[in-house]
């Protein structure tokens, strides 16, 4: 499963996030990672979720980001579910979204993974199997 959290800055996209991961511990059935581009929010998350402050790391872009979702999964076969505030950052005008959906895709199914992500902004043209959250 993909999920993305939509929205203009201000509308709650993050506490969205933040409740849903931690409410995703109750049912720990595997790790659950959450990726934020601070350490602003590490209190935030339950002591169970892996933090990972991926401002930490040199990605730049979508490509990038793909390629270290990819290492975590092969590092943790039991990741069951990643969660990102702030993909926007990584693509501002969004035209590269859909193309890396559909490799978060592959990654999704052939591992069990779930991917939740945040983005501000309107976000156009994904893939059907991208499942969209407006908040307003």
């Amino acid at each position: 499963m993909i999920k993305v959290m939509v929205g203009e800055k201000g509308v709650g996209k993050t506490k969205y996030i933040l409740d849903d991961v931690n409410e995703a511990v109750k049912d720990l059935k595997g790790e659950i990672v959450f990726i934020d581009k601070s350490n602003s929010h590490i209190t935030n998350v339950r002591h169970e979720v892996r933090y990972i402050n991926i401002s930490e790391f040199p990605i730049s872009g979508l490509n990038d980001l793909f390629g270290f979702l990819c290492g975590l999964i092969a590092e943790n076969y039991d990741i069951t579910a990643i969660y990102m505030d702030g993909l926007d950052k990584f693509d501002e005008t969004c035209g590269a979204l859909p193309a890396f959906f559909d490799k978060v895709k592959g990654l999704a199914d052939k591992y069990n993974t779930d991917f939740i992500f945040s983005a501000s902004g309107k976000i156009d043209h994904l893939p059907d199997h991208v499942t969209t959250e407006y908040n307003h």
